[in-house]
Order: C-alpha cells, then structure tokens, then sequence
C-alpha cells in the first residue's frame, strides 16, 4: 500500500460512525472538519469505529484497502457515500424533518385521509416535525365557497388529523408535531391563511396569519387575487423553540420580501418554512432561487412545502401547482428534494398523489456557516 494518501482517524475514539470526505486529509484534533461537506463530494461511512484507524485514500476503497491498525490487519468494508445521503444520516445530525407534498383537493375529508397517510409514513421514518403546504385544507377557485368551506375546516379536515396525530404517537412512542397550512373564517366575510403548529399531543400551539397576500394577474400566467377572499395577518409570529432549534414560520408569498426573513433570523431563528402552492410560470422562474437566496441571507434552514400537480377543484379553470418541495441548508445547499408537476408520480391504491421528502437538519451546520461567515454582525444599519 506504499505510495497511497491515508486519512489518519486516530482521534476517534468512541465514534460509533463517522463520515470522511475522500479527498480530504484529516489529522487528530481537526474532527469538527469531519461535519461539513460540499454537495460534490463523494464521502466514505466507516461503521463502529472504536479506536485507531489508518485507511487507503484513493477514491475506490475495498475492504482490502481498510486495514485496522496497531493489530494483525483485521479488514472492515466501508461504504462510499453522496453528501445528499450523508445529510440523512450520521450522529452530528440533530434533528430529522421532512416535507409532505400533495395535491389538495376541494374535498376537506379526502383532503385529511392523505394527511393521515403523510403522518404514518413520517412516523414509520422516524421523522420529527413535518411540514405540509399552505391550503392543505382545500383549494378553491370560487370565492365564496372557499368562505363556506373554512367554516367546517376544523370539524372536517382538523380534528380527524389532531386525533390521528395524537393516537399514532402514543401507539408508537413517537414524537411527530405538525406544520400545516390552513383556512381560517373571519368575522368580514373573508378567510385567513394561516400555518398552525400541533404538538405531538394533537393540540395547536402556534398560529401565524399570511401577511403578504398574492394579488396578481401576470398576462399569459396566473391571475391570483387574494385580496378579494382574504384578510391579511399583521404580525409576525416569534421564532419558537423546539428542542434546540427556533422555528419561524412563513407563507408562500412571504419569501418574496426579505425584510421579513431577516426580521425572523434577528428574532432568533435557524430555521425558517415557506409553505407554498406556487404557479407553475413562478415557480419555473423563481421556486429554486427565491429558497436558495432566503436560506443565504438568513443563514438558516428554509423548509419549503409545496402543492404539486392540477387540483380538481370543481371549477372549468385549470389550477396547477409547481410542486418540488425543497429542504435547503443554511449554505444555500438543497438537501432534499420533491417532484415536479411535469415529473412521474405515482397514486396509491385510492388515488391519492402524497410524497415524503426528508431531511436531517444539523445544528452544529448552522453554527458553523453563521461562524464562518457573519455577515449579522457585519451590517450596517448606521449607513441603511
């Protein structure tokens, strides 16, 4: 083996996995290096690591290249990895998330069961917090139905959910909460769009009512006029804690207006939601760099959410969503990503589009970025 690089490891020495970039050389006490990669680097899992290793560096590792050292050259595999792969993965990660993409109806019933569908499999992966879009509860072209349906949100498509939630979790161990974006009815005739926050007990514990409202008619693109069924939030909820993480949310149109997510980061968070059923023609055009750009500013996690497909909402107008819901790092780095409406997606066997887009987020990667680079305490608010 004379001739070849060797990552010396001999640091760890209780690690029960690790992971190492491979062209990368790592010396003792350097093991914070070990935790951050690029979204191009290949990286090696060396499984039950309990003391001194010097391992074969050449980018095709077998196991006869793994020698243990220090003994009579007892051989282990180890495993050659994607980046993508390794943000699912590894004993630095804190916390697993995921998104839950669909394709909401006009039906609030149907609406709750695919739901339900997206809590088991969250639960079945381990996933602690999962985040649904905005108007899960329904999608509506017609004003005033959309009016009348919010009014039976909470007895049709809520409570069936907060039970569900609530039963699962105690069935198995589990400590799933919920992010969901919602209609609310309103004393003007007019609904809110709102997020809410449910606990692993199935009770709401936070509320955040969509400020900026999408009130548009591009020509040839999407004619959207919130304004005409909706009643603006006007506050911005606080980032709120769960375990070690603040969580500040957003809807949709928000992420256009960066004062707003950097006014959340200011407030405390690291990581931050944009719920969002985009248009195709703005999604096409602005989905990916609008997450990338606010989870750069504002160096936190972005969890964006997404509709994804046409929505048979009773009405002779086509409505489609974007979809690709994304999870994107505080590096800008997307880590986990949904299909796209123009994608192949599958329906179970009753016909419910779902999909569950997973991550684990790290919160030493945060620290690390915000570390690196802190472009906070760089501002200049005495010159803008």
């Amino acid at each position: 083996m004379s001739g070849q690089k060797f990552l010396n490891i001999s640091s760890f020495k209780t690690v029960s996995r690790c992971w190492l970039p491979i062209n990368q050389t790592i010396k003792a006490g350097q093991n914070n290096n070990l935790r951050y990669f690029s979204s191009k680097q290949r990286c090696i899992n060396f499984n039950n690591i309990k003391d001194a290793h010097l391992v074969a560096n050449d980018g095709v590792l077998s196991g006869e290249e793994a020698i243990k050292a220090g003994s009579s050259e007892e051989i282990f595999e180890p495993t050659i990895f994607s980046s993508e792969e390794i943000h699912t993965a590894g004993p630095w990660l804190r916390m697993k998330i995921a998104c839950g993409q669909l394709c909401s109806l006009s039906s609030l019933k149907d609406n709750s069961r695919v739901v339900i569908k997206l809590i088991k499999q969250s639960i079945l992966s381990k996933v602690e917090v999962l985040f649904l879009p905005e108007a899960t509860d329904y999608i509506l072209k017609d004003a005033k139905e959309l009016i009348t349906l919010a009014s039976k949100t909470q007895q049709d498509f809520l409570t069936p959910i907060q039970k569900e939630l609530k039963l699962l979790n105690e069935r198995n161990k589990s400590q799933l909460k919920l992010a969901i974006g919602i209609h609310e009815p309103t004393s003007l005739e007019k609904v809110r769009n709102i997020q809410i926050w449910i606990n692993e007990a199935g009770l709401i514990e936070q509320k955040y009512a969509k400020i900026h409202l999408f009130d548009i008619n591009i020509p040839n693109g999407p004619n959207l006029k919130e304004l005409n069924s909706v009643e603006p939030g006007n506050s911005i909820l606080s980032p709120f804690a769960v375990r070690n993480w603040n969580i500040g949310f957003a809807i949709c149109y928000d992420i256009r207006f960066i004062e707003m997510t950097l006014k959340l980061r200011n407030l405390g968070a690291n990581l931050i939601t944009f719920l969002r059923p985009f248009t195709t023609k703005t999604g096409e055009a602005h989905w990916l760099e609008l997450g990338r750009a606010r989870a750069i500013d504002s160096q936190c996690y972005i969890v964006m959410a997404a509709q994804c497909g046409e929505h048979q909402n009773g009405s002779d107008k086509k409505r489609v969503s974007y979809g690709q819901s994304i999870i994107i790092d505080p590096w800008g780095e997307v880590i986990a990503r949904g299909a796209k409406y123009s994608d192949p997606r599958s329906l179970d066997h009753q016909g419910d589009y779902y999909q569950l887009v997973t991550a684990a987020i790290s919160h030493e990667l945060v620290e690390q970025v915000r570390s690196n680079l802190p472009v906070f305490s760089h501002r200049r608010p005495d010159v803008y």
